[in-house]
């Protein structure tokens, strides 16, 4: 596991390190390579860090040439050149640096998972896509808490940055942390304000980007111990649909491994990893509010195929559907469906629960 760090924040670290085993001055040869190392890979353009990353090569070649221990016979050695340049650093960062994003690099941290064979396993049992488990991805931890994975580190880095930003809000209200959903992003947000955006690094499929953002901030909100938003409420919201009073009740099953990949009865590709579900009879494209009578968990999902065919059934979910519902474990369970209406597509901003 390594942390993602600010550039600036790794040179002050690094520049930190430095001046501590300074002071001490029980620096050995491989402390100093050590330190220079750290120097070159966070090396800023400015001048003074240059400056410092020239002196401590410098330093290195000539205290490597002599016993470093017996600093008698030598007047001065490469070290001692570099206090001054280390206070004109200090003063450099003294004014203007953010001490409490400092304070939160611990707490946010990304692992690089290179083994596509690792299976995938969401902290949440609600995702979009499995596209994650089909190349190199980047996972985001909070403390011990898996946030979630992007397949791309500049989408990773763009979460750690933001999450930075959301722990060093003063004051900070986790309950504000909510998913902001236009026409024009899909965004996990601290009340109105963007903290980070969905977008294509994230693995997702374009037309999953609103159901991701929820899915990221419902990981974000419980790992502050805090209830998860309400899935369906957010994607009536997004797709502009409403409730009817048409309501319906049954006995449901799921759908997936075997059929994924086939063509539906709309003509379109079954993915199991999309919400969607079989109807004998209802219109294509139909929209319903599902409701899993054992446990209350609710989601939306769109009528593409028809069935299921056996015994009883009068609903058949995607494998997808089913995570959500959490059905995907017993398989058959009772149901109430609320047929919806095309509405008028919004912003959806939750309300604290």
């Amino acid at each position: 596991m390594g942390l993602v760090r600010d550039s600036n924040l790794q040179r002050l670290f690094s520049f930190q390190l430095f001046m501590s085993c300074f002071l001490r001055e029980s620096m050995d040869f491989m402390g100093f390579f050590w330190v220079a190392s750290l120097l070159s890979s966070y090396a800023s353009t400015t001048p003074q860090w240059e400056q410092l990353e020239e002196t401590v090569s410098t330093a290195i070649h000539e205290d490597a040439i002599a016993d470093f221990s017996d600093r008698s016979d030598r007047p001065e050695s490469g070290v001692d050149r570099l206090s001054p340049l280390i206070a004109s650093l200090s003063k450099t960062f003294s004014p203007s640096f953010d001490w409490d994003m400092w304070e939160a690099i611990p707490e946010v941290a990304v692992v690089s998972i290179t083994d596509s064979s690792t299976a995938y396993q969401p902290p949440s049992s609600c995702f979009p896509t499995p596209q994650l488990a089909e190349q190199p991805r980047y996972q985001v931890w909070l403390h011990d808490r898996l946030i979630g994975e992007t397949t791309e580190p500049e989408a990773a880095q763009q979460v750690v940055q933001g999450l930075r930003r959301l722990l060093t809000t003063e004051p900070f209200d986790p309950q504000a942390v909510q998913p902001l959903i236009t026409d024009s992003y899909a965004a996990v947000g601290l009340d109105k304000n963007i903290v980070f955006v969905i977008d294509d690094g994230f693995g997702v499929e374009a037309n999953q980007h609103k159901l991701a953002a929820v899915y990221w901030t419902n990981n974000l909100r419980q790992a502050f111990d805090l209830p998860p938003v309400d899935l369906a409420i957010a994607q009536m919201a997004t797709l502009g649909i409403t409730a009817t009073d048409q309501q319906f009740s049954g006995t449901a099953s799921w759908y997936g491994p075997y059929f994924h990949g086939r063509i539906t009865a709309t003509g379109e590709t079954f993915n199991q990893y999309h919400l969607t579900a079989a109807h004998p009879s209802l219109p294509f494209g139909t929209y319903l509010k599902v409701r899993n009578q054992l446990n209350d968990k609710t989601v939306v999902v769109r009528v593409n195929d028809r069935g299921p065919y056996i015994g009883d059934r009068s609903l058949d979910l995607s494998y997808a559907a089913a995570q959500c519902l959490g059905s995907e474990v017993v398989g058959v369970i009772p149901y109430e469906a609320t047929i919806l209406k095309a509405g008028t597509a919004q912003q959806w901003v939750a309300k604290s629960p």
